[in-house]
């Protein structure tokens, strides 16, 4: 089952699944791994019969289902999503169909120049208890590209041409592990946690993940 937080009746699990067209990118993609983790996270919800809703940052969502009949609901949502544009901090501020208990954002979060902490924030303040759970393709944790390339941002079309020695890889590590810090910190200072997966793992590391972060447990 999953463990909800709010100690209240009608405490609800929230899962935002981010719909970027960066999802869609990696070896193997982080979209369909991130599709499965929503899906068995609101799968132990129901079946543990607490209110679930299903939703994405860009608005869409399922309204809040209960019981094992709400399975077909989501699965039928989900696989009608396909990863496409942007997605920033402030689409999960504008969210309004959130419910106080708890809060999982599936997303790879890698937003340049943007700030996670207020929408985080702004959860909290609703008596949500944020949950970050991150996907990154294998190729993104440990990139391998060497040489001279031309690198095009997959939302914002941007493009640089960039000489891949080892030193930038290096830096390039350096600021991923500054980003997760800070994703970290932010969900800390709001009541969170951060879990980090990989798009190459099984739903059954995904879930000992969240079983140890004690998200997930057992029932």
């Amino acid at each position: 089952m999953l463990r909800l937080y709010v100690a209240e009746e009608e405490a609800c699990l929230n899962v935002v699944l981010d719909p970027s067209a960066s999802m869609g990118l990696g070896e193997p993609a982080k979209w369909p791994a991130a599709r499965r983790l929503v899906a068995a996270l609101s799968f132990l919800g129901l079946a543990a019969m607490d209110r679930v809703q299903v939703g994405t940052l860009g608005g869409g969502r399922v309204p809040p289902l209960r019981g094992r009949d709400g399975v077909s609901r989501i699965w039928a949502f989900l696989r009608a999503l396909e990863p496409a544009g942007g997605a920033e901090p402030e689409d999960l501020r504008r969210l309004r169909w959130l419910r106080p208990g708890v809060t999982v954002v599936v997303s790879d979060f890698l937003v340049e120049d943007a700030s996670w902490a207020p929408a985080l924030a702004s959860l909290a303040s609703r008596r949500q208890e944020p949950v970050l759970w991150q996907v990154l393709a294998p190729d993104e944790e440990h990139p391998t590209i060497s040489g001279d390339l031309k690198l095009v941002d997959h939302e914002s079309e941007r493009a640089r041409e960039l000489t891949i020695t080892p030193g930038l890889v290096g830096d390039y590590l350096r600021a991923l592990a500054a980003h997760r810090a800070g994703l970290a910190r932010a969900a800390q200072s709001a009541g969170g946690r951060l879990l980090c997966s990989s798009s190459a793992d099984d739903l059954e590391t995904m879930m000992l993940t969240g079983l140890r972060a004690g998200v997930v447990t057992r029932g």
